[in-house]
């Protein structure tokens, strides 16, 4: 399987001009934290390809330290999969957006299409907890989503994108410290 990672999507946006890898329309979540975030590195995604300054996506953290983006988790029902009104996540295999990670419930949590067509995310009563934008979510009590709303899911960390929003975050990206590809010079973001 190959690692879909944000410097990838971006690397292919800069070459192509497309989101690659997933249908029109399927949110995703974007792994992040700095470097030593995670409670267990062993069974970890891997996060080690594009920092950002926190000030430019977002983040509050009032250090400045860099942030690191890392695996980017497409949010998509499975093919004959049960409830089909739900995109169910967890770290059993047979969920949607399986997370074999540390402290995630075997099903954790789930994300609904709203019939206003956004997202909203819902505990399934997990023991270790899902938390957006600071808030700790009541068991089986939706909690509607937007673009870069921050989920912590367990100890581990992810920002919500709809597909447009991901294609917006592409496109404002100011480049990777260090990294070879090259940002127009005029026109651009903003």
């Amino acid at each position: 399987m190959s690692e879909r990672t944000f410097s990838r999507y971006l690397s292919e946006f800069r070459t192509t001009g497309l989101v690659p890898y997933h249908a029109v329309g399927t949110p995703v979540l974007i792994r992040y934290g700095a470097n030593g975030d995670d409670a267990d590195p062993e069974r970890a995604f891997r996060t080690a390809f594009g920092r950002v300054e926190s000030q430019q996506t977002g983040f509050d953290r009032a250090d400045g330290a860099q942030k690191v983006l890392g695996e980017v988790v497409l949010i998509a029902k499975k093919e004959g999969a049960a409830f089909p009104e739900q995109i169910g996540l967890g770290r059993a295999s047979n969920t949607d957006v399986c997370l074999p990670l540390t402290r995630i419930s075997k099903y954790h949590a789930f994300f609904t299409r709203e019939s206003s067509g956004r997202y909203s995310v819902t505990d399934a009563g997990s023991k270790n907890g899902t938390w957006v934008d600071g808030q700790r979510l009541a068991p089986r009590v939706p909690t509607l989503l937007s673009d870069g709303s921050r989920l912590l899911v367990g100890p581990h960390k992810f920002m919500f994108y709809t597909y447009d929003g991901l294609l917006r975050l592409l496109k404002e990206h100011p480049g990777l410290p260090g990294g070879s590809s090259s940002r127009p010079s005029s026109g651009g973001a903003r």
